[in-house]
């Protein structure tokens, strides 16, 4: 009788153990959720620039697209650092999430800058006057300008060439705040200066991040 009962729990114990694995592997297998997330979309640029002056900056702001139900919210930023009264770079930052919970974040980056809207120092850039490390670099809006190869790397065999945000926030200051590009570099520099001598233009800086020697002061001559 005692052997009767041992077996029957033993019996017991290995249809419960098979019961729970099959429940078990149908959570593993079949029940797993794949996160979804919202989209930010900024209105207008996302990198702009402003005259030094007074009150509170207003952003154009930015819309949150739920991926869920294609519902649109339109979002107040969660941070805005601008102040009008001193030049340099700031950010503008949205969040939003959808019904389960996951969030997503963009930013806006703001020049203020002290310069006159009717300077332009877009055109070809050569480091070093070497014609093997070319660059553009184009006029965005006031004291604002994208360059397209930010490290002055030699084309084509160090490419690709990294672009990047750049902004005057004096007549001789540039600055480069962090920022990612488009293939997913996250770069940086510091000790930007602009100059002019007679006989040539120059833009400089020293890369503080990004696939670079970070320890070099990188000049760029304009091609004239």
């Amino acid at each position: 009788m005692r052997k009767y009962i041992s077996y029957l729990s033993i019996l017991t114990m290995i249809i419960v153990f098979v019961a729970c694995k099959k429940k078990t592997d149908g959570v593993t297998e079949n029940n797993l959720v794949k996160p979804h997330y919202p989209t930010i979309t900024l209105n207008g640029n996302q990198f702009v620039s402003t005259a030094v002056g007074t009150g509170a900056y207003t952003d154009p702001g930015a819309v949150g697209t739920n991926d869920q139900t294609g519902g649109k919210v339109n979002l107040t930023p969660l941070k805005n650092t601008v102040d009008l009264t001193t030049p340099g770079f700031y950010t503008v930052t949205y969040e939003f999430r959808n019904d389960d919970g996951y969030r997503v974040d963009a930013t806006r980056f703001v020049l203020v800058t002290g310069v006159s809207a009717s300077d332009n120092w877009a055109g070809f850039y050569e480091r070093n006057a070497d014609p093997t490390r070319p660059c553009n670099i184009s006029k965005i809006g006031t004291g604002l300008y994208l360059i397209d190869n930010v490290g002055g790397v030699i084309l084509p065999t160090q490419a690709p060439a990294e672009p990047a945000y750049i902004g005057f926030t004096n007549d001789s200051t540039i600055a480069i705040p962090v920022q990612i590009t488009p293939d997913g570099t996250s770069l940086s520099a510091t000790e930007g200066k602009f100059y002019i001598t007679p006989t040539d233009t120059i833009m400089q800086w020293r890369m503080t991040s990004g696939p670079f020697a970070l320890t070099n002061t990188r000049q760029f001559f304009k091609v004239h």
